[in-house]
């Protein structure tokens, strides 16, 4: 298993729906630039097929709407297929994706843990 942490978060369902596409793509592109560079810096290795967990870390109790969350994996299996390590952000390639709290820290950050699944042996 690799855990890949990210620091901040990127936009919310929230956020995302009410972004000007200029804005969106640009988004896009920071978010793909820093994933690039935190996977290097972790040295998060190329795998071909994940489960994969996001783990958020807010800087308050207030609620927080799972759904709101889940679309931040956009913007960062994106970063991941750019950088390399997944080939692709489909389900072949992610076999499933889940979404939880991990609690309250006063700079907020995301853990994914990336689960690889081996290759199925055709005999």
């Amino acid at each position: 298993m690799q855990i890949l942490r990210i620091d901040g978060m990127p936009p919310n369902l929230n956020k995302y729906r009410n972004m000007h596409y200029h804005v969106l793509d640009k988004e896009k592109k920071r978010w793909a630039a820093i994933v690039k560079q935190l996977v290097q810096e972790q040295d998060i290795q190329p795998m071909t097929r994940i489960h994969q967990r996001y783990e958020f870390w807010f800087k308050d109790r207030r609620e927080h709407d799972a759904d709101n969350y889940a679309c931040c994996a956009k913007f960062i299996n994106d970063g991941l297929v750019d950088a390399g390590i997944l080939p692709r952000d489909n389900f072949d390639h992610i076999l499933s994706l889940t979404v939880c709290q991990g609690g309250i820290s006063k700079r907020p950050y995301i853990l994914i843990y990336m689960d690889e699944v081996p290759d199925l042996v055709q005999v």
